[in-house]
C-alpha cells in the first residue's frame, strides 16, 4: 500500500534542463551511449515513457548513494502496438530507506521516449513524480 499524495516536482528543483522535446510533451533520445541520471531519497522508483512499434531500447540501473554496482539493471525496451503514452516501463519497489540514482542508457539506435518518472519519499511517506522536462541526456 502506497500512502501518501502524488507532488509534482518543479524543473528547478531536478536541476536538470531538457535536451530534446517532441510538442512539449516527451524527451526522447536515439543516440546510442547518450544517458540521463536523476537522484532521489526513497523507496520505491519507476520509469514511464511512451511506446510504440518502432520503440528502442534503454539499459536501466538503480544506483544506492554513490555505489558503482548497480542493485538493479534491467534492459527495457518501449516497443508495444501503436502509440501509448504513460507506460510503466520500468519499477523498482522494496528499496531500503535510501539516496539512490536511476540511470538510463539509450541502447541501439532507436528512440526512447520518457514521459516521468515516479519514486516515494520514505522522508516524507509521500509519492513524488517529475515530468519529461527534468531528464537532460548526456
Amino acid at each position: 500500500m502506497i500512502i501518501g499524495t502524488i507532488l509534482m516536482i518543479e524543473k528547478s528543483e531536478v536541476n536538470l534542463p531538457l535536451l530534446d522535446v517532441h510538442n512539449g510533451d516527451v524527451s526522447c533520445n536515439n543516440v546510442p551511449g547518450s544517458n540521463f541520471t536523476y537522484t532521489f531519497t526513497g523507496s520505491y522508483v519507476a520509469l514511464y515513457g511512451e511506446t510504440n512499434n518502432d520503440g528502442g531500447e534503454a539499459l536501466v540501473e538503480v544506483f544506492k548513494n554513490d555505489e558503482t554496482d548497480p542493485i538493479a539493471s534491467e534492459t527495457i525496451n518501449f516497443v508495444s502496438d501503436g502509440r501509448l503514452g504513460m507506460q510503466k516501463v520500468f519499477e523498482k519497489d522494496g528499496l531500503e530507506a535510501g539516496t539512490y540514482t536511476l540511470k538510463a542508457t539509450v541502447v541501439g539506435k532507436k528512440y526512447i521516449v520518457v514521459d516521468a518518472i515516479k519514486y516515494i519519499d520514505t522522508s516524507s511517506l509521500q509519492k513524488k513524480s517529475f515530468c519529461h522536462r527534468a531528464c537532460q541526456y548526456k
